[in-house]
This record gives structure tokens, C-alpha cells and sequence, in this order.
């Protein structure tokens, strides 16, 4: 059983030297120039002058220091994908006077009025008549919490109420109370 390793390592061995040979053997008779499967033949030859010499572009330095072009106001924004406003009328336009049209201002990120939403999921009611009731389980998609009502919860929230299907919750730092439907996620 020791030899039949050996032999499958030699004839690794074997085939990598025969794979180095046939490359070799191409890269030879390419003129000792590497090539890729990949690269079409146009761009293989393009470049070379007489003798196999290989030809370099003329880089001009003017255009690279040149400064690059202005801005123009009230351009294209390239943070948002929309498409791009079309320029204004400026001339006369097929029915009488030239119109201007005005570039659309982005609508304002409306706010909800009041205090963010309590970012806490009813997920479920355990019933622990030992324990003193119902208790409330509750996920912010981090950690799990579980309280009876009256209960302080992730230090920032009260239980007011435990409904069978929702459940009342007021802020610590004020009287803002939400109503958070049970998910059972």
C-alpha cells in the first residue's frame, strides 16, 4: 500500500513538467513574448514595430496638467440616482415667447411630527400565573426583553398596558405612550 502513494505523486510530478514543457514550448515560439488566452490577437501585435520591438505612445504632459473643467451650478448631483433635468429653453419656442422652466427642487424628507417610534417589536405574551400575570416579550432585532406591566425596559421604556394583541408603551422621559401591535417575529 506504501508504493501506490509514491507512484500517484510521480505521476503529479510528470504531468506538471509536461504542462511547464508545452508552455514553454509556446512561449518560444511566440518570440519570446507572453501572451494570454484572453487578450484577442489585434492586441497582441499592436505596439510592435519593425523587429519585434515594441513601440511606447507619446504621453502629453500638457493635457495632464491642465486643470480639469469647471462645475457648472446646480449641476447633477452624483450622490442620488435620478435622471438628469433637461437643460432650459432659452430661445423662442414653437408657440410664441421662450419659456424658462425652473430645475425641480427635491421634495423635503418629511418628519413625522412628535417623538421617533419606539423601535421595539411585540413578539409574544408568556403566561406565568406564578410570576404574577402575563409577561411581555419584546425585541429591538438585538436583544430580547421580558416585563410585566409597570416594567422598565432597555432603560428607556415602560410597559403601560399588556393587551392580547398589542401592548401600550410610554417613554421614561416623558408622557409620549405608542401602541406596538403583536408581530410574532
Amino acid at each position: 500500500m506504501a508504493g501506490r502513494p509514491r507512484l500517484l505523486l510521480v505521476a503529479g510530478l510528470v504531468a506538471a513538467l509536461a504542462l511547464v514543457a508545452v508552455m514553454a514550448m509556446r512561449y518560444t515560439r511566440q518570440g519570446g513574448r507572453a501572451t494570454s488566452a484572453s487578450t484577442p490577437p489585434a492586441a497582441q501585435t499592436a505596439g510592435t514595430g519593425a523587429g519585434g520591438a515594441l513601440e511606447l505612445a507619446v504621453v502629453q504632459l500638457e493635457e495632464l496638467e491642465a486643470a480639469p473643467p469647471e462645475i457648472a451650478e446646480g449641476g447633477r448631483d452624483v450622490f442620488r440616482f435620478r435622471p438628469q433635468a433637461p437643460p432650459p429653453r432659452t430661445g423662442p419656442g414653437p408657440g410664441g415667447p421662450a419659456t424658462v422652466r425652473a430645475a425641480p427642487t427635491p421634495p423635503a424628507a418629511a418628519r413625522p411630527a412628535g417623538p421617533s417610534p419606539i423601535d421595539l417589536k411585540f413578539i409574544g405574551l408568556i403566561d406565568a400565573p406564578e410570576q404574577g400575570g402575563q409577561v411581555a416579550v419584546l425585541s429591538n432585532g438585538r436583544f430580547v426583553f421580558y416585563g410585566h406591566e409597570g416594567d422598565t425596559i432597555d432603560g428607556r421604556y415602560r410597559i403601560v398596558r399588556i393587551g392580547l394583541e398589542s401592548i401600550e408603551m410610554a417613554r421614561l422621559d416623558g408622557d409620549d405612550r405608542q401602541t406596538i401591535r403583536l408581530t410574532g417575529e
